[in-house]
Parts: C-alpha cells; sequence; structure tokens
C-alpha cells in the first residue's frame, strides 16, 4: 500500500511562489462534465471495531509513521524519521525492525514505497539512492538493486518484475523493469492530455495487487486514477466520486505555484479487484473517507467513513484496516468496519 507524502512536500511548494510574469497554465481532465457531477458519495459504515492499537504518547518506538503495507499475518510500516521498518503482526506486537539513516547496505535516505512482493518478501524503494532493497520475511537483507532510471516510486509487479513511475521522465512515466532495475516496457497513458500536464501535476501514489497482475495510480491534485493491467498500456482512467477541478500552475524560471484546486488522492491500497484510495479534499471529513471502486471498469463501489484523520492505511486480507496517524502522537490501529 501506499500512502500521502508527508505534508512537507506541499510545504515545499508554495514558499516557491512569488510574483510571477507568466500567467497561470491552464490544467483540464479529459471529462465534458468538470467538475460536475450527479453521483453522491455512498457511506457503507462509520461504525468501526477497533482489533488493536500501538503507539500513543507512553510509546516512543516510533518516529513520524509514513506508508504501511499488509499481507495476512505482517504489517510493515515505515518510519520516516528513523528510515527502518517496523514488522508487526495482526495484534501489533512487535516482530523485527530494519534500517537507518545513511547509504550504505540496510540503511536508507528517504524511503518512498513498501510493499509485499508476490513470494512474501518485503520491497522498500529508497529514493534518495535510487535503490530497492528486498528484505526476507524475518527481516534478513537479502538484495540490493540499483535503478537504471531515476524513479520516484517502486511496487512489485508480476513474475518478480517491478513498476515503476516517474513525472519528470520524458515519454511516458509508467515504466515495467527487471528483477535488476533495468527497464524493459513503457506503459502509455489512455489520456493524451496527461502528457501535457504540469509534472506536479502528474504528481500521485502507485499501489499493486502482483497476485493479480493490477496496479493503480492515484492522483494527487487531479480527478482520477489509472488502472494498470497485465496488458501492456493503462486501460482505463477512473474518475473519484467527489470530484475536483483540475488546478493551475503559475512558473516563471524556478519559481511555481499551484493555483486552485484541492488535495485529493493520499493513498491507495489494491486488493481483489478493489481499488481503495484514502481521499483527502476540503470538507469537515477530509482524509476520513475510504472511497472504493471496482479495478475492472472503475465504478465507484461505496466509502468507510474513519473515526478519524488518518496518514495512510493499509487492507488486510480478512477485511480489517490498519490505519497509520502521528497527530498527537505516532499511533497504528487495526479497525474493522461494523456492517
Amino acid at each position: 500500500m501506499t500512502q500521502s507524502w508527508p505534508r512537507l512536500f506541499c510545504i515545499l511548494i508554495l514558499p516557491l511562489a512569488v510574483a510571477c510574469t507568466s500567467g497561470p497554465r491552464s490544467q483540464k481532465g479529459p471529462w465534458a462534465d468538470e467538475p460536475t457531477t450527479s453521483l453522491q458519495r455512498t457511506t457503507m459504515t462509520m461504525e468501526w471495531d477497533t482489533l488493536a492499537i500501538r503507539g500513543g504518547d507512553a510509546d516512543s518506538t516510533f518516529g513520524t509513521l509514513w506508508q504501511s503495507a499488509a499481507d495476512s499475518s505482517m504489517l510493515v510500516v515505515w518510519d520516516n524519521i528513523t528510515q527502518e521498518v517496523h514488522a508487526l503482526d495482526y495484534d501489533l506486537r512487535p516482530l523485527w525492525r530494519f534500517g537507518r539513516k545513511g547509504a550504505g547496505p540496510g540503511e536508507f535516505r528517504q524511503g518512498r514505497s513498501i510493499a509485499f512482493t508476490p513470494t512474501g518478501e518485503i520491497l522498500i524503494f529508497d529514493v534518495g539512492t535510487q535503490r530497492v532493497t528486498f528484505l526476507t520475511r524475518d527481516g534478513m537483507l537479502r538484495t540490493t538493486v540499483v535503478l537504471e532510471e531515476r524513479l520516484d516510486q517502486v511496487v512489485p509487479w508480476t513474475s518478480g518484475k517491478l513498476l515503476g513511475t516517474a513525472p519528470r521522465r520524458n515519454g511516458s512515466q509508467f515504466v515495467v523493469m527487471r528483477d535488476d532495475g533495468q527497464v524493459s516496457t513503457s506503459l502509455e497513458v489512455p489520456w493524451d492530455g496527461f502528457a501535457d500536464l504540469h509534472s506536479l501535476l502528474q504528481s500521485g501514489y502507485i499501489a499493486s495487487d502482483p497476485a493479480t497482475a493490477s496496479a493503480a495510480f492515484i492522483m494527487i491534485y487531479g480527478d482520477g486514477w489509472f488502472a494498470v493491467g497485465e496488458q501492456p498500456g493503462l486501460p482505463y482512467l477512473g474518475r473519484y466520486i467527489e470530484h475536483l477541478e483540475m488546478p493551475s500552475v503559475l512558473e516563471e524560471r524556478d519559481r511555481r505555484q499551484i493555483i486552485g484546486g484541492t488535495l485529493a488522492g493520499q493513498g491507495v491500497d489494491v486488493q481483489d479487484g478493489m481499488v481503495t484510495v484514502l481521499y483527502e479534499g476540503g470538507g469537515p471529513d477530509a482524509k476520513r473517507w475510504l472511497d472504493q471502486y471496482q479495478f475492472s471498469d472503475g465504478s465507484y463501489v461505496g466509502s468507510y467513513l474513519l473515526p478519524r484523520r488518518i496518514s495512510g492505511f493499509s487492507s488486510a486480507p480478512d477485511g480489517s484496516y490498519f490505519v497509520i496517524f502521528n497527530d498527537p502522537s505516532p499511533t497504528i490501529m487495526r479497525l474493522r468496519p461494523k456492517r
């Protein structure tokens, strides 16, 4: 599962803005009715059972929790302060931890992606060193791969391959790589206007389900998501249930500012043919909605309203959810929706 980038991402962008002489670049999505819609969000539940909890004021284990991923028996969580991964069981009891700050073997500068591979290993992508690290299930370093191209995110793909994204890449930003980090295929986006968007507005998060050869890329500033199938190309462009106007970018040389628009997708998980999006938006329930869509055709299924704002989440195969937040203190909770 891929969760939202730290709020520092937006803080770094906006102070760059100053008075510019060039006008904002107009950005449009591929829909005729921007941003209006007759669809309404359907709440499947807003009641939850708390199955486990770890962290809080009395626990100094975690620095800043960011990304997480879950399989049938284990949760792994990335700590963005200590640059290490914590492994926990379903009752949130610690199993092991791995990593530290640095550039050597088993060290990380800026962990960006964490996920389980089809064989049950743990993948960690470090954007700072452009390396993919593979850990065994008991937390031992198996191998490290240096990438051929500079990418923003990397997740596991089918048959030992890797799927990566890079908004500033020439050509398509979606690539398939061999397990040695060499690019083998570029995937084309089904929306011709995507390539014309400012690179800031091409930003998003990607998650995969290698068991079913599916992945989804959600837009942070835009109004939709791409489904990635086993065949070459990105066959479908979905749209969020809460439609947003595409923002514009005002820029001059190295100065840039996002004009209008609202943050949208802030985390994504793909499992059992379902795409689940942590949605922000501008309402009072920002970052409390888990919106679900069918991977096969992009149709909206329904939404869960969480008890509080969260920083990220992971879906568990048993129907529960691991949610993480850092305010007022780093905390992990395992929740099950009441039906």
